[in-house]
């Protein structure tokens, strides 16, 4: 009887460890498996690429944008013949220091590895596969390079997109290396911490929006106030928790409407009416406009937070109001609550991956226009894009020969003496086929810089039939 039992407590043991085993496998085949898989670390992937030919990437017009090379020896080499043009999207690719940007996100596309189950590696032994898949993206070239240009070598962001269908025409970031050098380069850009020059700012920088956040501020304050709860008499300054809140220059407008003061961009007047607005309408609010919500798109976008919660002090509030306070952004959330606006409310999920075609050409997987978020009502968009019309009339005069553009300018504080500047515009005005977002960091004063460079991308895109 006892020799029974402890044969029943080792089998039992036996078998528990078995199941943890079990367990274990079962968890990275099934729940790791993908991770893994796409893994720049993961060995068996640079297998693959030295078997294959790895894919390329195209831009909308099939100017190749990555491509693999022979090298001395027959060595594979990944090249990139727009170097710095789109070194932050399509990333770069070393043995030595890994993958980033599209080269990581669809390393499996473009080596065209398949799950290891039976079927599939039945048809690699019957299809002696030697290429990789192929994507073409909506970017133009054109366009990508005259966006960098505008930086001119400074940092910052500029985005070109499509409000109607979330295409990404340009997202140009600075500064910029060549992907081509990156292990040469390697020591000098890691250690270059003041112009972080790996960081894709468009995507993954956050920053005080400044006054561009007044349109979704705007949006909550139309949808919540009526009549004459939007009038407003500005005294320049106003005090809140013993905090004075003032206009940019000490500026005093009197009476107001919402209207003017995104006209006028009166800080003072979004800081008293978020308070009237409350915490709760303005997190519903920030929520639709994806504030603080994972964005699952076919680049890497960080999320951009939300700023207010139920321990948000009415001070919080208040310089939050007007993009500064805790409110951080990615320049791709504005140019995104920026698209929802002059799409009536529709903000449609950004793409930069048009097409994926097999080794033969053929488009096997195509993205289509995807709605996003419904970030307010029509008859609440269709007030917010008259009233950027009308700041587009009086700070972006003679933008596109005379066209009517909406938009809005914005300046955060980095320092005392140093801004960042950005603006946001929507082109034609009426029917929105193009949006440009911009920041640009380090200026000592508002919408200098920003103003005339969304002036000269949009006409180049309107140059080239966008």
């Amino acid at each position: 009887m006892i020799e029974n039992k402890r044969y029943i407590r080792v089998l039992t043991l036996i078998s528990i460890l078995f199941l943890i085993i079990l367990g274990y496998m079962t968890y990275f085949q099934v729940v790791k498996a993908d991770k893994l898989k796409n893994d720049e670390n993961n060995k068996r992937n640079w297998v693959d690429d030295n078997k294959l030919k790895r894919g390329n990437i195209l831009d909308r017009d099939g100017n190749i944008l990555a491509q693999t090379i022979d090298g001395e020896n027959k060595e594979k080499i990944r090249n990139f013949p727009y170097g710095k043009t789109y070194a932050h999207l399509v990333g770069y690719n070393s043995k030595k220091y890994g993958k980033t940007g599209l080269e990581k996100r669809f390393n499996s596309v473009l080596i065209n590895k398949h799950d290891k189950t039976p079927i599939a590696e039945l048809k690699k032994i019957v299809i002696d596969q030697k290429e990789g898949n192929t994507i073409k993206l909506t970017t133009n070239t054109q366009l990508q390079e005259f966006a960098l240009s505008l930086l001119n070598g400074k940092k910052g962001s500029v985005i070109l997109m499509n409000p109607k269908t979330g295409e990404v025409l340009a997202m140009a970031d600075s500064p910029t290396f060549d992907p081509n050098n990156i292990e040469k380069e390697w020591n000098n850009i890691i250690n270059d911490e003041k112009n972080a020059t790996l960081l894709q700012r468009s995507t993954s920088g956050l920053f005080a929006p400044g006054s561009v956040y007044k349109l979704v501020t705007g949006t909550a304050i139309l949808e919540n106030l009526k009549g004459t709860f939007l009038k407003y008499n500005d005294k320049g300054a106003t005090t809140i928790e013993n905090y004075t809140i003032r206009n940019l220059l000490n500026k005093r407008y009197g009476n107001i409407d919402l209207k003017k003061a995104i006209e006028v961009s009166a800080n003072t007047y979004f800081a008293d009416k978020v308070g009237e607005v409350g915490v709760d309408k303005m997190i519903d609010v920030n929520k639709r406009f994806m504030f603080g919500e994972d964005i699952d798109t076919d680049f890497k976008l960080t999320k951009s937070p939300l700023a207010f919660n139920k321990n948000t002090t009415a001070l919080e509030l208040a310089t939050g109001a007007f993009g500064q306070g805790k409110v951080l952004v990615t320049p791709m959330q504005v140019a995104l609550f920026t698209s929802a606006i002059a799409n009536d409310g529709n903000m449609m999920k950004p793409f930069v991956v048009k097409e994926i075609l097999d080794p033969n050409g053929k488009v096997i997987k195509e993205t289509k226009p995807e709605i996003l978020s419904k970030v307010s009502d029509v008859e609440t968009m269709k007030t917010m894009k008259e009233y950027l019309k009308n700041s587009g009339d009086v700070n972006f005069r003679g933008f596109v020969n005379g066209q009517k553009v909406g938009g809005k300018t914005g300046t955060a504080e980095v320092t005392k003496d140093i801004l960042n500047a950005w603006s946001t515009v929507f082109y034609p005005a009426d029917d929105p086929r193009l949006v440009c977002t911009i920041v640009y960091e380090g200026v000592d004063f508002m919408g200098v810089k920003t103003i005339p460079m969304s002036k000269q991308l949009v006409n180049k895109a309107i140059e080239l039939g966008y």
